[in-house]
């Protein structure tokens, strides 16, 4: 095996790019979480799926790269020279002046894409459709897994990568499913989506005659998703509320003074009061019957001299 150069890490795979070879080893690695035999069945069976998948795909005109050997964990397959689509994108405005993009080029280099980015979008979108009208669903459709190549002089095409996640499902639900993930990814990459989206659109309304029914889901799942984020948001808001009276309220027991009677506090308090209702001793009685009462339930109290009785 010769000396690999770069080795990049996915979700549950190493994908191994090797020194003057055109080959890629994505060889999936052990999870020490799960219970061992559980472990070996399920990447058994997710490398056998996945390769089946990109065959299949290839077969339908979607491009793909061409699988040439294939173990229990690994897949070794094509290495396909070109510029993410990712990076095309945030190129847009060097696009749209006419640069191009070398035969041959690596990915990563930085070199220039001649085409508008609007047309790879709606060459991405057209590809797309194929893969759902033949009940594919690439589970991660993103910008990343997506490769921009120049074949026959200036002629521009895509190449659709890492299918780890992909499956076989004709529901108009999964469909609006996958293209909800690329809008997302496009919205949350690149500041022109929208220009990005029409072209999606134009590419998938060409090969997919549902491409009506899966655009409305896709509209229905946004709503679906701005729904969920309100009700967090409310959610939020009410936690925050109710944490805020009661730190308020646990202020309010932790600052209440010595006596509870508003009248008796303020009466307390007030400097020609203090002396006499801390230094009396003997009861003072009352001028009439509510001070009596008053006199009764607190004894000691100046409500008689406050009356003008100066009686002992």
């Amino acid at each position: 095996m010769m000396e690999c150069i770069q080795r990049i890490q996915c979700a549950e795979a190493v994908v191994e790019l090797e020194e003057n070879c055109d080959l890629v080893c994505k060889r999936r690695v052990a999870k020490r979480y799960r219970v061992k035999e559980i472990d070996e069945r399920l990447r058994r069976e997710r490398t056998k799926s996945e390769a089946k998948i990109i065959s299949e795909a290839r077969r339908r005109g979607v491009l793909t790269p061409i699988i040439f050997d294939i173990s229990d964990y690994e897949i070794v397959m094509e290495r396909v020279e070109g510029v993410l689509a990712r990076e095309v994108f945030e190129r847009e405005g060097e696009a749209d002046e006419g640069s191009e993009v070398g035969e041959g080029s690596e990915v990563g280099e930085g070199s220039e894409v001649g085409e508008g980015s609007e047309a790879v979008s709606e060459k991405i979108g057209e590809f797309v459709g194929v893969l759902h009208e033949n009940g594919i669903i690439h589970g991660d459709l993103t910008t990343s897994n997506i490769i921009v190549v120049r074949r026959d002089g200036r002629e521009r095409t895509v190449y659709f990568i890492d299918f780890g996640l992909s499956f076989y499902e004709s529901s108009v639900e999964a469909r609006g499913v996958d293209v909800h993930v690329f809008f997302q990814s496009l919205q949350g990459t690149h500041e022109r989506h929208e220009r990005l989206k029409d072209g999606f659109v134009r590419g998938y309304k060409k090969s997919s005659p549902d491409a009506a029914r899966v655009l409305k889901r896709v509209e229905e799942i946004e709503h679906r998703g701005r729904y969920v984020k309100r009700k967090r948001e409310k959610t939020e808001n009410w936690r925050r509320e109710k944490t805020e009276n009661w730190r308020r309220e646990k202020k309010k027991k932790t600052s209440t003074p010595k006596f509870q009677d508003t009248h008796v506090r303020e009466r307390y308090n007030h400097p020609s009061e203090q002396h006499a209702c801390k230094n009396s001793t003997k009861r003072v009685p009352a001028a009439n019957a509510e001070d009596e009462r008053d006199c009764t339930r607190r004894p000691g109290s100046c409500y008689g001299q406050r009356n003008g009785d100066e009686r002992n």
